[in-house]
């Protein structure tokens, strides 16, 4: 009878173990889908738009991180494999957090920025989905069905665009950038291609349907650097079946290549068939490409000074400002003045991470080539081949596009589910079989299991719940009151340290919509809100000293601080914390346009226009340098200088480069400076256009409102452009009487000059 009972207690215990296995397994199957639907999730509860989808993704694999621990603990088949994909992978994140100590700033590396939600707590968990992955689904049909979902997420991500008025195909749809969705699509397009090549019959329509949908959001996008990474990876791919298929074929291939290389590149040098010279021309001048190319050098430079380890993770903002270039204010560039990556992972991960950091990320791309080519290889099914191949080139095709543009959650999610696939299929053989071996009782595992859910558990609170609720508050501060912003910005710093170092920047915007907002807003209040946003800066400074924008920002609060109260120690702490900001980013004009408007305020109009020729010299085809050293001299007085100065902006306008000042802000700026010979000058450039057209309508404006003296002095000039200069001077002797000395002096000087001239 004991033997009897006993063997149906250890009948029962299998049976539960199975039980609670396969509802494990469960969890984590219909995990991992949830995390593939992170494309689609996006809010408005929360700021920025990455903060939502990246949490949720992180959330999915926190659930998956815990169901797997349990399952590894009692069945150890499922647990990780050593192999050497793992640990290059594992190599790659140790040299992450070896170089976010050895960085300048750890907390930023780990816990990132709201903009971007990376650093190292996003890449735990990618680890870790790559781990319960590459160990859990063990069989084909498993892969396929993810891949099927992916597919019919983007075709679900795609479908939003289309259908919806909230979404753009330019901005994004749901991934708020045109760039991240084409990288995005580019996955699912060659999911799609694979899985469409190896199945028959009704599968195959699915699979070519959301082809055609993924390509024409594709080219719609107007992403080039991910539509020729695709014709690329559809180069390589029938290289590839040729190789493994139609070897004797092979040479005729690369002869046909070869031929239609020499023929693109004749049509290119033929005049009349100038489509693809002028497409590359297109391609090559386009302002995002040219600033690609500034911000590669800067990349460069930064990794060259701390070659080894690097910046540290999400620190690239401190190369960046550190080695800034000033061409990027010009229109040519696209006037973007402030990047957080390389848009190059190679130069990206060698400034933040160094050599060591290159090399490992490298490492996990050869071994991945190698073990999924050596799979091609030995494979004698055509269809394995070419599942295989497929996704071969499609990790080729993510590498390619990687050199232009840069990750976020959506692309390192697909990344890692490519490196478990690769994980699965180096340990194919191997697992076929489950041993189901017993439950391993050994100490060791359950305490490194419990540690390991704890763990998850921290990140789950501090990464996740936190971060969350930092964001929360962060985007009610941005949409409330004045009164009310002040302590949901407090409270959002005090929740999450992430919150500190980086939402002081929407702070700092909240102040200055505040600031130069309604005149109606209590003074007393911005007062109140400025000091906290002085103690917020000041603390975030001192934790992030060689952060550029922060000190441009603090030095905005100290400089609104005076114009509000008139306290003057407020100058002289934003002129320190300015020149702290020149020597970070010495190459960077804002850094003097800023520090010239302190000392304007101090009336130190000498070391004013010294700044803004400094600013000048760093790039003396910028405009607005030059027009703001003009302004320097009519407020320091020098009204000579500003004048020569004047023409010669205008002289080269259509030379210089970045943005332009029209001429009616020249014209209000020195009309409000009662320099009416500048304003005449302006006007009678103005003119040159159709002076024609300019006196017919003065003269009804004039007709309706005789007296009005800039209108009679924009007449005035119009018959000095005209060449009329009797009429000028009738027109104006009238009005002589009656007008400020300057004023009066300024017209008689033209009217000399233009008799000189007859």
């Amino acid at each position: 009878m004991g033997k009897k009972t006993s063997e149906k207690i250890l009948e029962f215990g299998r049976i539960t173990n199975l039980s609670k296995e396969g509802f494990l397994l469960n969890i984590i199957k219909y995990g991992t889908y949830l995390a593939l639907l992170t494309p689609v999730v996006f809010s408005k509860l929360f700021f920025p738009p990455p903060l939502p989808p990246t949490i949720f993704f992180r959330i999915a694999v926190d659930i998956i991180l815990i169901a797997y621990i349990i399952l590894s603990i009692s069945n150890p088949d499922y647990r990780p494999k050593f192999n050497i994909l793992t640990i290059v992978i594992s190599l790659f994140l140790g040299v992450l957090i070896l170089t976010s100590f050895t960085g300048v700033n750890f907390e930023k590396s780990l816990w990132g920025n709201f903009d971007r939600m990376g650093g190292l707590l996003t890449f735990f968990h990618l680890f870790g989905f790559f781990i319960v992955l590459s160990n859990v689904f063990k069989n084909r049909k498993d892969w396929e069905g993810i891949f099927t979902f992916s597919i019919l997420v983007g075709v679900l991500v795609t479908a939003l665009i289309l259908f919806s008025n909230r979404f753009s195909i330019k901005e994004g749809g749901t991934l708020w950038n045109s760039s991240l969705f084409a990288s995005y699509l580019l996955f699912n397009i060659y999911f799609a291609l694979t899985l469409f090549l190896i199945k028959r019959e009704g599968r195959r329509i699915l699979y070519g349907a959301s082809m055609i949908i993924f390509l024409s959001a594709l080219f719609f996008s107007g992403c080039r650097g991910a539509i020729v990474s695709f014709f690329v990876g559809l180069f390589l791919l029938i290289l590839g079946y040729l190789i493994f298929f139609k070897k004797k074929l092979l040479k005729w291939f690369i002869l046909g290549v070869f031929l239609i290389l020499i023929i693109s590149i004749g049509c290119a040098f033929i005049p009349k068939s100038g489509f693809i010279k002028n497409e590359f021309k297109t391609i090559w001048e386009s302002p995002t490409l040219q600033a690609r190319f500034i911000v590669w050098q800067t990349g460069w430079e930064g990794w060259k000074e701390k070659f080894l380890f690097g910046w540290g993770p999400e620190n690239f903002d401190v190369v960046f400002f550190k080695y800034f270039n000033p061409k990027l204010y010009w229109t040519q560039y696209g006037g973007e003045v402030v990047f957080d990556r390389a848009h190059n992972i190679i130069l990206d991960v060698g400034a933040t991470s160094g050599l060591f950091g290159v090399l490992s990320y490298l490492t996990i791309f050869i071994i991945v080539f190698f073990i999924l080519l050596k799979a091609c290889k030995k494979s004698l099914v055509k269809r394995e081949i070419t599942f295989l191949l497929g996704i071969t080139v499609l990790f080729a095709v993510y590498f390619i596009q990687n050199l232009l543009v840069l990750d976020a959650i959506n692309s390192y999610m697909m990344f890692f589910l490519i490196l478990a696939f690769a994980g699965y299929v180096l340990d194919e053989k191997k697992s076929k079989n489950l041993n189901g071996k017993e439950s391993s009782k050994s100490s060791f595992f359950l305490w490194l299991g419990i540690i390991s859910i704890i763990f998850v558990i921290l990140m789950f609170y501090f990464g996740n719940i936190q971060s969350v609720r930092a964001s929360f508050y962060i985007n009610r501060a941005m949409n409330v009151s004045l009164e009310e912003s002040i302590r949901l910005f407090q409270k959002s710093f005090k929740i999450h340290s992430m919150s500190r170092l980086d939402g002081s920047k929407y702070f700092y915007n909240k102040i200055g919509q505040s600031f130069s907002g309604s005149p109606y807003i209590n003074r007393e209040t911005i007062k109140n809100e400025l000091q906290v946003a002085e103690k917020e800066l000041e603390k975030n400074i001192k934790e992030n000293p060689l952060d550029f924008y922060l000190h441009l920002q603090l030095a905005g609060i100290y400089n609104d601080y005076f114009q509000l109260t008139g306290d003057r120690e407020k100058l002289i702490l934003a002129e320190s914390v300015l020149r702290e900001a020149i020597v970070l980013s010495p190459k960077n004009q804002r850094g003097y346009w800023r520090l010239a408007d302190v000392m304007f305020f101090q009336g130190k109009y000498e070391e004013q226009i010294e700044l803004l020729q400094r600013a000048i010299d760093l790039e003396p085809r910028l405009a607005e340098s030059h027009w703001y050293l003009a302004t320097a001299y009519t407020m320091a007085g020098q009204k000579e200088l500003s004048r020569k100065k004047l023409e010669d902006i205008i002289k080269n306008m259509t030379e210089t480069k970045g943005k332009k000042v029209s001429l009616r802000e020249m014209a209000n700026f020195y009309i409000n400076w009662a320099d009416y010979y500048s304003v005449g000058y302006i006007y009678q450039e103005s003119i040159k256009n159709n002076p024609k057209k300019a006196l017919l309508d003065v003269q009804k404006i004039f007709k309706n409102n005789p007296q009005d003296l800039n209108t009679r002095g924009k007449l005035f000039m119009i018959y000095i452009q005209l060449g009329e200069i009797d009429k000028a001077e009738e027109l104006i002797k009238d009005s002589l009487g009656s007008m400020p000395e300057s004023r009066r002096n300024d017209f008689e000087k033209i009217l000399q000059n233009a008799k000189k001239q007859q």
